[in-house]
């Protein structure tokens, strides 16, 4: 078909056009010129509507990119450009190793495919000097400063492919890492000294970097067993506060339901030892699920008796300087509800072992782009000792 051969001659014009743009910036435009004739070979005049597709395949196939536009012929001699109404997204090029172009005019039949030559894919050269996109393999040696900007983000990396070998010219010794400075990095050894700052933490038996020997230390109800070589700490480990006498914590303990199952998530009356030190207290939560049911339960788990006068929890909804505060009572307790609504020196009394299940209010809805802010606020204190005779339970 004649319309067919003098298509593929309008690629081949194309390609000389395009090699030279696309290196330029690598626009997202393919230019293609050619002539349209009539199944009699005369030459088309005036408006058309053409339509051009590329395929991956010379037959059939659903095409991968596709666009109309509206021209105008004079003696049959056509020029438009590829993505000048729908985006011709080049790693279409990266993709596919061969594209071939299909053309139609207004409701007609489509001509045979034409395959693209090597001109459109420069585009991609082009692009690719500035973003590899997802997928792409350089070859070694391939690779120039110039082409990398000042630095190789992580997002740059792929998971996995950072190897051992790859850092084997660092000049570390044996047993040692790569430590980051503060300017840079440098061979330093396999465990860096912790700082010995314990400000905020109980103490036991005077943890100091320059006593050697197992040391414990807490801070709320999370401790922790360091081990030290006389000039640093070279071995930390957790330890809860019911396996280490000496490192117990205040309990009790509160757990809140995450919308799964209870977690730990704080202490209540932290530090509140005998009842001279009753008082209120704050304890912010992490993982309470106040979307539906607000659910907890408390646990004593310290050879301790805590007395709980009140309990409610505090929701602070924020936007930018705007605050809204909500206090949430509980409304359920697997025992002795009426002990914990208010402040009237009745306590809910939990011995060591012993766990109330706790149910509060429902919180208000979260608006749109506002930040929530949940706390725990119980009032009361514990005692190490026996329980006064007499005390309410």
């Amino acid at each position: 078909m004649k319309r067919s051969s003098m298509l593929c001659s309008a690629v081949a014009i194309a390609a000389a056009l395009g090699s030279g743009e696309a290196l330029a910036g690598a626009p997202e435009l393919i230019p293609i010129q050619g002539v349209l004739t009539d199944a009699s070979g005369a030459p088309l005049e005036g408006p058309v509507e053409l339509h051009l597709a590329l395929y991956a395949a010379e037959s059939g196939g659903e095409a991968l990119w596709s666009e109309t536009q509206s021209i105008t012929v004079a003696s049959g001699l056509f020029a438009v450009y590829l993505g000048a109404e729908t985006r011709l997204d080049l790693a279409l090029f990266r993709d596919h190793e061969a594209l071939w172009l299909g053309l139609r005019v207004g409701a007609g039949a489509e001509g045979a495919r034409i395959r693209l030559g090597s001109a459109p894919y420069a585009g991609l050269a082009a692009h690719a000097s500035y973003t590899a996109g997802s997928g792409i393999s350089i070859s070694a040696g391939n690779v120039i400063a110039s082409a990398l900007g000042e630095s190789v983000e992580s997002e740059e990396i792929a998971d996995g492919t950072v190897r051992p070998e790859d850092l084997a010219d660092a000049g570390c010794q044996p047993g040692q890492v790569l430590v980051w400075s503060g300017t840079g990095w440098a061979c330093g050894d396999r465990t860096p000294a912790i700082a010995c700052d314990w400000t905020g933490w109980r103490k036991t038996g005077n943890p100091e970097c320059g006593v050697s020997g197992l040391q414990c230390v807490c801070w709320d109800y999370d401790c922790v067993e360091i081990e030290c070589d006389g000039t640093r700490v070279v071995q930390v480990s957790s330890a809860r506060c019911t396996d280490i006498d000496h490192c117990s914590a205040a309990c009790p303990y509160f757990y809140s339901f995450d919308g799964l199952d209870y977690v730990r998530d704080t202490t209540i009356l932290y530090e509140l030892d005998g009842r001279a030190s009753e008082q209120a207290q704050l304890r912010q939560l992490e993982h309470l699920d106040c979307s539906e049911r607000v659910r907890a339960k408390i646990v004593e788990l310290e050879p301790e008796t805590s007395y709980i006068d009140r309990l409610r929890l505090v929701v602070e909804d924020s936007l930018g300087t705007r605050v809204r505060r909500h206090e949430l009572a509980p409304i359920f307790a697997s025992r002795e509800l009426s002990r914990i609504v208010e402040s009237d020196d009745s306590y809910l009394v939990l011995e060591q072992g012993e766990t109330v299940y706790v149910e509060f209010e429902r919180a208000p809805a979260l608006d749109a782009g506002w930040s929530r802010r949940v706390s725990a606020w119980a009032e009361g204190y514990y005692e190490r000792s026996a329980p006064e005779s007499g005390r309410k339970r």
